[in-house]
């Protein structure tokens, strides 16, 4: 990207900065997601070089990440198999034990009475490993966006609308749907999930499932991979 700048320089076709930063955040690889999602949501603007830096460091950083995961993943095997036995034996004296099919078990705590999502153990312990769903969203900077339109985002990882305009039906978030984790580690507080349609100037509309909506976002958001699963094809 720096080549080409120098390129346009050359020809006497300049670009502003803030373009090419632009350029470089949309045509990275997709597990910069959470790098781009940290970018947007700071107020700092970066010039070009200082942009091409900012990637290497986080490359550098998901390497080690990568290389930790490894030591980690080889010793929950370890202790996998050193605890087989006693699974074993848990195992087989569940079991034995006579269940009445009217009466709900939980899971977590195997103690009838309740369900695994409403068991208060599981919940603490869920909120101790912060195991929550973790969906990441990125918003391009511009000056002013109607509330109305909406953006296809290849950062996102989920479609987001911020209203209930164009929803079909809705239903409330679950346990793990009731935040979204933005790149410098805040969370925004989801207040639905539904199906949203789109009127197209085709004519045509445009059904997008699961949508998040987050009134605290400045945009509405497309997720491209989404629509890829469905079949549809993005010409931009």
């Amino acid at each position: 990207m720096s080549n080409l700048a120098s390129k346009l320089k050359a020809l006497k076709l300049e670009l502003s900065d803030d373009l090419f930063v632009h350029l470089v955040l949309i045509s990275l690889l997709t597990h910069f997601g959470q790098f781009k999602v940290s970018y947007n949501t700071q107020k700092d603007k970066w010039t070009l070089n200082e942009l091409i830096s900012h990637c290497v460091q986080e490359e550098e950083r998901q390497q080690r990440e990568k290389t930790e995961s490894a030591h980690l993943a080889s010793s929950s095997q370890s202790r996998k198999r050193k605890n087989n036995k006693d699974v074993v034996e848990r195992t087989s004296q569940q079991k034995k034990v006579k269940k009445d099919e009217n009466t709900p078990t939980c899971f977590f705590c195997k103690k009838p009475g309740h369900m695994k999502k409403e068991c208060p153990k599981y919940a603490s312990w869920r909120v101790k490993k912060g195991n929550f769903l973790s969906f990441v969203c990125s918003e391009v900077n511009l000056a002013f966006v109607p509330r109305d339109t909406w953006w296809v985002d290849s950062g996102a990882t989920t479609h987001i609308s911020v209203s209930m305009q164009g929803c079909l039906w809705s239903r409330p978030p679950s346990d793990n749907e009731r935040f979204i984790y933005v790149g410098d580690g805040n969370k925004v507080t989801v207040e639905a999930i539904g199906t949203f349609r789109l009127q197209l100037k085709t004519g045509f509309h445009l059904d997008l499932f699961e949508t998040f909506v987050v009134q605290s976002f400045r945009r509405n958001l497309i997720f491209i991979s989404s629509l890829d699963k469905f079949g549809f094809l993005l010409f931009i």
